[in-house]
């Protein structure tokens, strides 16, 4: 670009001057309109060899002289002609003063200036063009010569200031032993204490102080997750058993003629459905799944919360009181990873009162925030209570005020995830004299909550169906049994997919329940098959299952559109879920009087 600049002005001064030397004898061979004048002017111009051609015409346009040099076409050039096509032609009108050549007055003769004729200078772009490319080769070739110079310097520099540093780091990094008790700390180079090299060893240090700080963590939370893993199996098995023990304790208090009766099966179903919820709290927070938003009541979601800790906290006198207001209303979010956020909460909270040795106190608010239709849901603790200056910290990950062994430093982390997920806030504040104070702010819904307790259509009457109940598990399907025919209905037991597809040969059904897992044939592989016979009769499938946290299972409920039952199940969730299907769109049931409906899950 410098030497295109430097070419390109010194082309554009040098025709200047050369058409500004001849114009004055160019134009007084056109005033005369001298033949040989003008061919002596041409001929001096030409003398320099970079024009390509010089002509000379008077003001009616006649060509006095003209001079044209011949040029190689080879030695043309499409890019200089482009590069020089402003700086190539010269023209100059030519004028005289009348007075200069007039004398006196006499011959009356207006005086004054007169156009005479043109002069036009061409120049030769080829030439032009190897003239800056020779000089932008040579500043080039200047160029590199001192940049390879600077960068052999910078090079030398760089080696010795940073990567000989850098190599006598990774050396002392490489020499570290990852399963050694403590983690030597690397040494600064002398020449790097205060720079930014510095810096990066001091961060080094830390991390690798941190890292052995976490070796122990890591190794428990192994520990965990391994006991995660068999719990959701232990749980898994639980759910048959529990589902029988609900069902039978159901039947047993609508069925009981005596109050006596019905108050001892409440016994024994309240503290069956508290064990199912727990159940099901296990298994939703040993897997991983999808997140599954509905319309949730916040007292109901704080007592399950309490509920699951309630052991725990009774065990160490920890009171815990609760003040929901009345007119809170109704969240939008997933049970399980809210119910999830509160324990984590409630467990930070009861381990800050291991150690004191004062009354024990949880308190749990929720209120409306009229303002802007939110709800907030404060956990207070008297415990030791957190640093003001280190406050700002605990929702880091790893971040942890716990003693080494009580925690990892995720819990506020994954609270903080899962509120902003639902749209909402999550802030800690100090309590005087001394406690921590935890808000959520969630967003409000003016929703109902759905009702599983109604039957599939309230106040309708369904015939009797006929059910093929397909599991493993012959007290459950027995159990399932006896609630169908409750409820009117009527049921054929099998325990294998290959009894029921004997049974499907030869009997009409009007829903086949099936159990998911079982052995030999499971139940997707049995609706596989009759789906393959017979389209319309698979159906009417639904699908009990004790993991439907599984996600192969929860993918096939998706892509098959098919309902299913979480085990342990009420008798409303499981009557609603079957006359649903023998309702569905093309179904032809009757109606029919039969027993009474509304049954409370």
């Amino acid at each position: 670009v410098s030497a295109y600049n430097r070419e390109h002005g010194r082309q554009q001064q040098f025709g200047s001057d050369l058409i500004d030397s001849f114009s004055d004898a160019a134009a007084r061979a056109a005033f005369h309109v001298d033949t040989l004048q003008s061919e002596s002017v041409v001929d001096g111009v030409m003398l320099y060899d970079v024009l390509n051609d010089v002509s000379i015409k008077t003001d009616l346009g006649v060509v006095l002289a003209s001079r044209k040099r011949t040029i190689d076409p080879q030695s043309s050039s499409a890019i200089a002609d482009w590069l020089f096509s402003d700086v190539t032609l010269f023209t100059r009108d030519l004028t005289v003063d009348r007075a200069d050549f007039v004398s006196g007055t006499q011959l009356n003769v207006t005086l004054g200036v007169m156009n005479v004729g043109q002069f036009e200078i061409r120049t030769n772009s080829a030439m032009l063009g190897r003239i800056f490319m020779a000089d932008a080769r040579d500043q080039i070739i200047g160029l590199a010569i001192q940049f390879l110079i600077l960068a052999a310097a910078l090079a030398f520099l760089f080696y010795r200031m940073i990567t000989r540093p850098l190599e006598m780091i990774a050396e002392e990094l490489g020499s570290i032993d990852p399963h050694g008790t403590d983690l030597a700390n690397l040494q600064t180079p002398e020449s790097h204490k205060h720079d930014e090299l510095g810096q990066v060893v001091s961060r080094t240090n830390e991390l690798l102080n941190r890292i052995g700080e976490q070796q122990a963590d890591l190794i428990h939370r192994e520990k965990v997750a391994a006991l995660g893993s068999m719990l959701a199996e232990v749980a898994h098995e639980l759910n048959n058993p529990l589902a029988v023990v609900i069902a039978q304790a159901e039947l047993l208090a609508e069925t009981a003629t005596d109050q006596k009766t019905r108050e001892r099966a409440h016994k024994i179903l309240n503290p069956a459905m508290r064990s199912a919820s727990i159940v099901r709290k296990f298994l939703t927070l040993a897997r991983q799944r999808k997140i599954e938003k509905k319309v949730l009541d916040v007292r109901r979601l704080i007592h399950e919360s309490v509920d699951m800790l309630s052991y725990q906290l009774d065990k160490r006198d920890i009171v815990v009181q609760t003040d929901i207001q009345a007119d809170v209303s109704r969240i939008w979010g997933d049970s399980a990873q809210l119910g999830q956020v509160l324990i984590n909460i409630l467990m930070n909270a009861q381990q800050a009162l291991f150690d004191a040795d004062r009354s024990r106190e949880i308190a749990i608010r929720a209120s409306p925030n009229r303002k802007n239709g939110t709800v907030i849901i404060s956990i207070s603790d008297n415990g030791p209570g957190i640093p003001e200056d280190i406050r700002h910290k605990v929702f880091k990950h790893f971040f942890t005020t716990k003693p080494e062994g009580r925690g990892t430093g995720l819990g506020l982390s994954f609270c903080k995830s899962i509120v902003e997920a639902h749209g909402g806030s999550i802030v800690v504040k100090g309590v005087d004299p001394h406690g921590t104070e935890v808000l959520i702010e969630l967003p409000g819904t003016m929703q109902s909550a759905v009702d599983g307790s109604s039957r599939a259509h309230p106040g309708q009457e369904t015939a009797s169906l006929h059910v093929l109940v397909v599991d493993d598990e012959e007290q459950l399907a027995q159990s399932i049994e006896e609630v169908l025919m409750q409820y009117g209905h009527t049921a054929r037991v099998v325990i294998s997919a290959e009894q029921a597809m004997r049974h499907l040969e030869s009997e009409s059904f009007d829903v086949i329940l099936a159990d998911v897992h079982m052995p030999g044939t499971d139940g997707m592989e049995l609706y596989r098959n009759v789906r393959d016979i017979d389209p319309a009769l698979a159906e009417k499938f639904v699908f009990v299952t004790g993991d439907s946290l599984d996600e192969r299972l929860v993918e096939f409920f998706e892509h098959e559109k098919r309902p299913y039952l979480n085990k342990p199940f009420e008798i409303g969730e499981l009557i609603k879920t079957v006359e649903n299907i023998s309702l569905a769109p093309g179904s032809q049931v009757p109606a029919s009087g039969k027993a009474q409906a509304g049954r409370s899950v």
